[in-house]
């Protein structure tokens, strides 16, 4: 009888704990979709705001971290955006707007190496925006790689953009 009352008192526990842990993401989720909202507003300290609580509190989407240093992007935080990126490449986040902003920000860090390897690589993800290809033709162009710089460049009015400016 006794055995039974703990094997009980057990299972309520771990309900209870696992309850908990339900509500918790439920909680973070809510957070995520606002800073969400607020990134997509041009409510960047906000956001980020919002970002860091998540990622305080071991929040389960690593996404988070391309999200916070989109908002470091956006209000010139080149460093601090680009160390979040770095995490969530460890974090195995493995997408064509991590690729993008990481490229971005290494080019604003004078970084033409990796900024080129970067947007390379969102390019062979799908990206086709003019100033990705603006950006790797500069960061081509300061590497020296006259060729890829111009095919680049040439991508870049073929987007439709009317003025483009090198570096």
């Amino acid at each position: 009888m006794q055995a039974h009352r703990l094997t009980i008192a057990v299972v309520v526990m771990l309900s209870t704990l696992s309850l908990k842990a339900q509500n918790q993401d439920s909680i973070q989720q809510v957070i995520y979709k606002s800073a969400l909202q607020k990134l997509k507003d041009g409510s960047y300290a906000e956001a980020s705001a919002q970002f860091s609580q998540l990622i305080t509190n071991n929040f389960s989407n690593k996404e988070v971290f391309v999200k916070r240093g989109i908002t470091g992007y956006m209000t010139n935080d080149f460093a601090k955006a680009k160390a979040d990126f770095d995490e969530a490449v460890k974090a195995r986040i493995n997408s064509q707007e991590l690729f993008e902003y990481r490229g971005l920000a290494r080019y604003k860090l004078d970084d033409f190496a990796g900024a080129s390897g970067d947007l390379d690589k969102a390019v062979a993800m799908g990206a086709k925006d003019a100033d990705i290809f603006l950006t790797l033709g500069n960061a081509k162009f300061r590497l020296d790689n006259y060729k890829d710089a111009i095919t680049n460049y040439d991508k870049a009015v073929a987007t439709g953009k009317k003025r483009c400016s090198t570096f």
